[in-house]
């Protein structure tokens, strides 16, 4: 759902029109609400056949039936969350905004009405998010950090929180080096084994510890970390894939949720790790080895198909809401059934 499509179901509801019927009404056309939204789609650049807006909240459409996009194919929107945007208003900071999972992540927290702020080491590649952010109507700011430097995530959380009264969400996306996969333990040299917690589980401990610092002097919050499969394959997989260091790290940054869980859920904050699988629209080439690799994988998993970025996306906004709030020291498995545990 667009963030046009989502400002057409608030405008119905702040207008007060609250027809008891879960069908369109007849007079939709004379409610103000509906004049508005017609008003914000048509300049979002849809049509549709029947402009008649239903104003049962539970239904949740922006409008009867088909929404068409000119010169494009027919879309339909999204349910919201029932209430409203899932992260609507909330101060959301996303560490490695300008990877792959990072980029899709702070777009699907912007369409969920979150304000983003984008962290990296290098600006333009976070300018060109945040470029898709603000086409969108989100809102989104850039800060140039690097989320190894326990200091200088300090700093800028700390920064965050002054210029917004609050830190309401964190995310680290950054990259935990599954690049050092693919050879065999026993031929690694052990730099090379290390790295990944050297860099990928440095960087996790400094942004979530940080986030916690502010979270519980508040008293809530949603703090969100990245696994991958790699911390629970199972022994076909283990045979095929030469994790290395990557998957020790994987298996840290479990750990860790958990423990930070453990620490700071008295204090009304959660935290969360997204275990994903495989994402081979991430590849890049699609080479005879790619497509081979993505075969055997999917063959392992139960669903017969990998995970999306936007399905994983996804799920860290449900995450970071207040619809998960039951939820931390979880590991949220998005592997398509690839990973089982109890």
């Amino acid at each position: 759902m667009s963030f046009k499509h989502i400002q057409c179901i608030r405008l119905r509801r702040r207008s007060g029109c609250n027809a008891p019927s879960p069908l369109p009404h007849r007079a939709a056309p004379r409610c103000p609400a509906t004049l508005a939204a017609a008003e914000i789609a048509a300049d979002a650049g849809f049509t549709a056949p029947e402009p008649r807006i239903c104003c049962n909240l539970g239904a949740a459409w922006a409008w009867r039936g088909r929404l068409a996009r000119s010169g494009d194919a027919t879309e339909r929107p999204r349910p919201t969350d029932g209430v409203g945007m899932l992260l609507e208003d909330r101060i959301a900071v996303v560490y490695g905004a300008a990877g792959a999972v990072g980029g899709a992540t702070a777009r699907t927290f912007a369409r969920e009405g979150a304000h983003v702020v984008l962290v990296g080491r290098r600006r333009d590649p976070l300018d060109a998010v945040a470029d898709d952010v603000r086409r969108a109507g989100g809102h989104v700011e850039v800060a140039v950090v690097d989320a190894a430097d326990p200091e200088a995530v300090d700093a800028h959380v700390g920064a965050v929180v002054a210029e917004h009264g609050r830190l309401d969400v964190s995310l680290n996306a950054t990259s935990l080096r599954g690049d050092l996969q693919g050879t065999p333990l026993r031929e690694m040299p052990v730099d090379d084994f290390l790295l990944p917690a050297m860099t990928g589980l440095r960087s996790q401990f400094c942004t979530a510890t940080a986030a916690a610092r502010r979270m519980t002097e508040a008293g809530s919050g949603a703090i969100l970390t990245l696994s991958t499969s790699a911390a629970a394959l199972a022994g076909r997989d283990r045979r095929f894939h030469a994790t290395g260091g990557f998957g020790v790290a994987c298996a840290a940054v479990e750990e860790l949720t958990r423990s930070l869980a453990g620490e700071v859920g008295r204090h009304g904050v959660r935290v969360v790790c997204l275990r994903p699988d495989a994402l081979p629209e991430t590849w890049g080439e699609r080479t005879p080895a790619a497509r081979e690799a993505e075969r055997f994988m999917t063959d392992g998993t139960a669903l017969g198909r990998m995970p999306t970025l936007q399905q994983v996306a996804d799920a860290a906004a449900f995450a970071a809401s207040d619809r998960a709030g039951a939820v931390t020291g979880a590991i949220l498995d998005l592997t398509c059934g690839s990973v089982m545990q109890r």
